[in-house]
């Protein structure tokens, strides 16, 4: 048979959708001896070559996603020039905003106690798996794992394409000088304490309606503006642009796609395999949504992960076909597909494509296959090898946090090589050997030693291992008999502010809603008392006398001082009496 070009095909092929008649191309047009390509290397080396360069992209991705203003780093806003970005300060772990927050402070980082877990956690998981396929129903498992992948992949999808949009909107916006391209808005739900009429008030354009505005003035009719938010009556604080309305359609979208080109979901998809291609696309996403949220708190505790998914990557490889039969048996996105050299091509060079189209047989090809926990253990450890990177970074230069901002990286490089060189390995291995290999078996060892070796080399050893992103809890109080009538949160006795609080009230409102005011300038403090626009009655004037030791403030009244001053004064008269007498 001669070799010929796909130009006509069946008509049971020119049925199928674009997507599918691509994927059963690819692998045809790929691997096809007579391309110059394929001529000079091994056909074999071309899939480990494509699974190399994913499995890198999705590691130095997840990676960036999880940068954020480490703790050593002065505020972004504090230094808004060419650099700052409104995304500056967005996903930082050392700004807390809600009472959960507060409660469970490093709920989204993995500590060593979750590192132990986790070789067991997976276990259980994998024998589940296998304990399924082997006593239930193949399909009805596949029916319930599919439907369960569609609902949760709306959520990568969208925190993949989210941070994709964000870094394209930020280059353009810092390359052309453009003002923010989706603007961030603020959303807050409050008590109405001012009896407002049900509605909408917006707020009024006055140079706009400024004759409606006077004339409706004159015939007694009332404009409701908006008026300042007290924060005790604020429930709820959202911001947020408005990337989701591109974002969410384009999730949606991908996730159409699994259902559309799966034969499990869907009955009238005409081939047996859900579309390699989508399958990717969503595995891809899965991969870099895995390690945004496989936050590692300090490298002791990565050491600990690393070493012990070592072993159970081994055990379940080589002790037993439990990982084999679950990750070939599953049609699901829980790993990275990409075709072998289709068979037709080792018996017969050259072959009639269209004569290979008409018998859909041939539309099938073998995989090489790589599970997407090969991807997110190693590349949660490469992520945190940047955030160390961007840490050392600030420690040297007490600047404010950009991600703009470009900063040496050497134990992120040389993790990205370790996981290179593993993954050659790997695949070396397993071209040798014919036979499938633990990927982190290769892996986990070159991570390590390439990182301590690069920490020796640099003097570094105990810093990493003293490097901890978590936030250090509060002491527990030792509990202590107090007078039931003391306010619990009156922790300094030496405060005191009297039977009037209504001028520390309005003080602190002024503070919360000037955000240059300081507590201490008594200027903007005299400033608040002189405002006749809001005349107070403030039977006594405070005040602050600062100590040198610490924090605490004394509040002096100027009655006490006048009548210092009339006794000093009294004092003096009686002296120069006496004197003169």
């Amino acid at each position: 048979m001669n070799y010929t070009d796909v130009k006509t095909t069946t008509s049971h092929f020119d049925q199928l959708n674009l997507i599918d008649k691509l994927s059963i191309l690819a692998p045809y047009k790929l691997y096809n001896p007579r391309n110059f390509i394929n001529s000079q290397i091994n056909y074999e080396i071309i899939s480990f070559v494509l699974l190399i360069i994913i499995a890198l992209s999705c590691v130095v991705i997840g990676a960036y996603t999880t940068i954020s203003k480490p703790v050593n780093a002065l505020d972004p806003n504090d230094d808004k020039e060419a650099d700052w970005d409104g995304t500056d300060n967005d996903n930082c772990n050392y700004y807390k905003s809600t009472n959960s927050d507060l409660e469970l402070l490093n709920i989204e980082s993995i500590g060593w106690k979750h590192a132990l877990s986790l070789p067991l956690i997976g276990s259980a998981v994998l024998y589940g798996l296998y304990y399924g396929l082997t006593r239930f129903d193949k399909k009805n498992l596949m029916v319930g794992l599919n439907w369960y992948v569609l609902g949760m992949s709306i959520f990568p999808n969208y925190l993949t394409y989210h941070y994709l949009l964000t870094v394209f909107t930020r280059r353009i916006q810092n390359i052309f000088n453009l003002q923010p391209i989706f603007h961030r808005y603020r959303l807050t739900l409050s008590k109405d304490v001012d009896n407002f009429p049900l509605g909408v008030v917006e707020s009024i354009d006055k140079t706009k309606f400024k004759k409606v505005l006077r004339h409706l003035r004159k015939v007694g009719v009332k404009v409701i503006k908006p008026n300042l938010i007290k924060t005790e009556n604020q429930l709820v604080n959202c911001f947020f642009d408005l990337k989701f309305l591109v974002l969410i359609p384009v999730s949606m979208i991908v996730s159409y796609g699994f259902y559309k080109f799966n034969p499990v979901l869907n009955s009238e998809y005409p081939l047996n395999q859900t579309n390699w291609m989508i399958s990717d696309i969503l595995g891809i996403n899965f991969a870099i949504f895995g390690i945004n949220h496989t936050r590692i708190s300090s490298f002791r505790v990565a050491f600990i992960l690393l070493v012990g998914l070592f072993f159970y990557d081994i055990y379940f490889v080589f002790g037993t076909k439990v990982m084999v039969t679950v990750a070939t048996g599953l049609d699901i996105p829980i790993k990275i597909l990409i075709p072998r050299n289709p068979a037709i091509y080792s018996s017969n060079v050259f072959i009639d494509l269209y004569e290979v189209l008409t018998d859909s047989r041939h539309w099938d090809t073998p995989m090489s296959i790589l599970g997407l926990g090969d991807i997110v253990i190693p590349g949660a450890f490469v992520a945190l090898c940047l955030r160390y990177d961007l840490y050392k970074h600030h420690e040297a230069n007490r600047k404010a946090f950009h991600h703009l901002l470009n900063f040496s990286k050497p134990y992120f490089i040389v993790s990205i090589i370790s996981y290179f060189l593993g993954l050659l390995l790997t695949v070396s291995v397993l071209y040798v050997y014919e036979m499938g290999q633990p990927a982190l078996l290769y892996i986990v060892p070159c991570l390590i030693l390439g990182v301590t070796g690069l920490s020796l080399l640099r003097g570094e050893f105990g810093q990493i291992f003293r490097y901890n992103e978590d936030i250090e809890e509060p002491a527990e109080e030792e509990s202590s008999e107090q007078d039931p009538n003391q306010d619990p949160e009156d922790e300094d006795s030496e405060y005191s502010v009297g039977e009037d609080s209504e001028w520390e009230r309005l003080v602190e409102e002024k503070m919360e809603i000037d955000e240059d005011f300081e507590e201490t300038d008594l200027d903007e403090i005299d400033l608040l008392i002189a405002d006749q626009s809001n005349p107070v009655q403030i039977p006594i004037t405070y005040e602050f006398e600062s100590d040198d030791d610490d924090d605490t403030f004394i509040i002096v009244s100027d009655e006490s001082s006048e009548s210092e001053e009339e006794s000093s004064d009294e004092d003096e008269a009686s002296i120069s009496q006496s004197d003169d007498e």
